[in-house]
């Protein structure tokens, strides 16, 4: 049966509120009064209790005598049902790294009975023996809260032991023998679902996937079909739809009523009445029994659920430096297994994974995260690790993974705060890796594999290796920097820079490149090489950047594309857009450099490329200046230079119409966009230049009318400010 996991940033968002919403540390023992009842705190959705397996019998509570307000009055200890939960707790933690919650009443049942009502339970009302009562019920009612809390779910076993002459386990659901021996047809009314312990696993069964109440009751991969399967006869189940008659069968006491969905609530349940012999008995046989149970239960959380108990919450490293082996680094002082996800909440430090079972090739980790609370920088090295879920910086931290890491599906790495740092050799595995740098991530390491590569995020990717992946490269937003000096930054598929992104860098790329944003080479200036051709489409631009008023050494002063193989194509309204930055100035006419014509090579082809339409820039932006102007040109090889013009000066001619009357028109050749100032003066010697007015050109001509009157003498000149 297919399921779906829940997705890791809903367990990255909400992890912390589940650790903290509580100040018990999983795995850890927690006490009532005089130690009467005991609370193992867990941070998993499985709730145990063990009412009737204790031993104490202090004076102070006075033994319970039959007053006839219980039907089914009895004293008789359930053997070794406190072990057995307590092996419940042991391999829980084992198989899932974590705790399911645990709950026992340490009285013997002749002082205090936890799985009857309180007037029933409890003797002639006794304080102790009462406090004692609702300390019980009041952990399980914190431990399903804790449950919901965490995932939203939640599955409560109250363990119990039965002295039958038939060896099953009774599955309680609060339906009767007498109920369960009705037809499936019958038992699949809302009336006897909504009676069950089981009432909200079987309406989600339904409706999810049309599995019918009695199925999940006692058919194919119900609890019981599963418990059966591995060698624990039980009743429901196929093989036991009812007790049979005359045969004794207990179908739930207080507790499950009390603390099930019976009511419509989220937590499901049942009461276990389990036989002694191979299942109580022996350490061997309850450990036996705990690990048919984890294993019952894991299969109804990943299907039904579509919860996976190993990540339902994190393995919370909340030291320093450390080895994941070591148990007492971890926060519940349990060694993390295969499939947790791992949580670094602390000072900062050098972690190493010598762990085995979060080792590729014989284990995984479903994700890494960095909380927002890490008060330092992790550097992560050691075992290769597998991941299924990716890797989050939530802090403003920068972080170090050194592993060498393989993809178990496509997922993201993220550095959603601080940045992100990767060493190692990064596997796909034919996934889709997706690089989400709201500020910064780098990835040193060689990136291979069938799979491609999404940069996400408004923050800078920078690529620094030879990577060797083959499928495409898309930046969807931000900044993608190829910074590698051999190979191909994005392995040997293509290239999309997506509306809005930027391809930069001084490294080499694949492609053919396909540019709708930008490509601006360089961190600040250099030289990109694209190796297998250049396309700019839907108005991508060229930003190119001049760092010192020089011709000479591209990559140093001025930005250059290396176009080593492939075609040139340039959209028509694809921009050149200019700019100038360190010792650069822009064009200005008292500026030596800026008085004679100067050519930048920006896109220079070498070994097969071509530009067969003999493509150039015909839209620069920024382009006029009152110096000169910027113009693109392509030469016989293909190579697109850019050329300043420098601005010729004007020269007025001869015929000044309206020469002697009241209004007199100065004309001159111009270049439009530039700007030029008509002055006058009566007196060559020496001159008084006055101004007349300005004019911008529109064209290769301009002029300006001159209406201040008939002047005996009048010289005009025109300048450019």
């Amino acid at each position: 049966m297919t399921h779906l996991l829940k997705l890791a940033v809903l367990f990255a968002a909400g992890w912390e509120l589940a650790v903290h919403a509580q100040p018990y540390v999983p795995g850890t023992s927690y006490y009532g009064r005089s130690n009467y009842v005991e609370y193992i705190a867990g941070d998993l959705p499985v709730i145990f209790s063990a009412p009737h397996g204790g031993s104490l019998t202090p004076s102070e509570i006075p033994n319970r005598v039959d007053d006839g307000s219980d039907p089914n009055f009895t004293t008789v200890t359930d053997s070794n049902t406190e072990e057995t939960a307590r092996a419940l707790q042991g391999v829980f933690e084992i198989t899932f790294g974590h705790s399911p919650h645990v709950i026992i009443c340490r009285l013997q049942r002749t002082k205090l009975d936890c799985n009857r009502s309180l007037t029933q339970g409890v003797y002639q009302t006794n304080t102790f023996a009462t406090q004692a009562w609702n300390e019980f019920q009041n952990y399980i009612n914190l431990s399903s809260n804790a449950a919901v809390a965490l995932s939203g779910r939640g599955f409560y076993i109250d363990q119990h032991g039965q002295g039958h002459t038939i060896q099953r386990l009774e599955l309680g659901y609060l339906l009767s023998a007498s109920q369960l021996a009705l037809s499936d047809s019958t038992l699949n009314s809302t009336t006897y679902r909504n009676q069950s312990s089981i009432r909200t696993l079987g309406t989600l069964v339904n409706s999810q996937f049309g599995i019918p109440f009695s199925q999940i009751l006692r058919g194919t991969n119900s609890f019981g079909d599963l418990m059966v399967a591995r060698g624990y006869p039980s009743v429901p189940s196929p093989a036991m739809p009812d007790p049979g008659s005359g045969n004794p069968y207990f179908d739930g006491g207080y507790n499950t009523d009390a603390h099930t969905s019976q009511g419509g609530g989220p937590v499901d349940g049942l009461q276990i009445e389990a036989n002694l012999t191979g299942v109580r008995d022996t350490a061997a046989n309850r450990t036996n029994y705990a690990i048919a149970v984890a294993q019952s239960l894991d299969f109804i959380f990943t299907n039904y659920y579509g919860i996976d108990l190993r990540i339902a919450s994190p393995s919370i490293w909340s030291i320093g430096s450390g080895k994941f082996a070591t148990a007492a680094n971890w926060s519940n002082g349990i060694v993390p297994v295969a499939g947790n996800y791992l949580v670094f909440s602390g000072p900062g430090g050098a972690v190493s994974n010598n762990l085995a079972v979060l080792t590729t090739g014989s284990g995984k980790m479903y994700s890494l995260l960095y909380a927002t609370n890490a008060g330092g920088s992790y550097t992560n090295y050691g075992n290769p690790i597998s991941l299924v879920a990716g890797i989050t910086n939530f802090s403003t931290r920068t972080h170090v993974i050194s592993n060498h890491l393989t993809l178990l599906a496509s997922q993201t790495f993220s550095a959603s705060n601080g940045a992100l740092n990767f060493f190692g050799n990064i596997t796909n595995a034919g996934f889709t890796l997706r690089l989400s740098a709201a500020t910064n991530l780098a990835v040193n390491g060689i990136i291979s594999g069938a799979g491609g590569l999404s940069k996400l995020g408004n923050g800078i990717l920078t690529l620094n290796a030879a990577n060797t992946y083959s499928g495409p490269t898309t930046n969807f937003s931000g900044t993608l920097l190829a910074n590698n000096s051999i190979g191909s930054a994005n392995g040997l598929g293509v290239l999309v820079v997506n509306s809005g992104a930027t391809l930069g860098g001084t490294g080499i790329v694949s492609g053919p490149v396909s540019v709708s944003g930008s490509i601006a080479p360089g961190n600040a200036i250099g030289t990109l090489t694209v190796t297998n051709g250049l396309i700019f489409t839907n108005g991508g631009s060229y930003r190119w950047a001049l760092a010192a008023n020089a011709t000479n050494s591209p990559g140093v002063n001025f930005d250059q594309i290396i176009l080593s193989g492939g075609t040139l194509i340039l959209n028509s309204n694809s921009p050149l857009i200019l700019s100038f930055t360190n010792a650069a100035t822009a064009p200005a006419t008292n500026n030596v450099f800026w008085q004679s014509p100067q050519s930048w090579k920006i896109i220079s082809l070498g070994n097969t490329a071509t530009n067969p339409s003999a493509a150039k820039f015909t839209s620069i932006s920024n382009n006029v200046y009152s110096a000169g102007k910027f113009v693109s040109s392509v030469d016989a090889t293909g190579n697109v230079w850019l050329n300043f013009l420098p601005t010729p000066p004007p020269m007025i001619s001869p015929a000044l119409p309206g020469a002697g009357t009241p209004s007199v028109a100065v004309g001159w050749n111009a270049i439009a966009g530039v700007t030029y100032q008509v002055e006058f003066t009566t007196n060559l010697a020496p001159p008084n230049w006055q101004p007349l007015g300005s004019v911008t050109a529109t064209s290769t001509n301009a002029s300006l009318l001159d209406n201040s009157g008939v002047a005996p003498q009048r010289f005009y000149r025109v300048v450019i400010p």
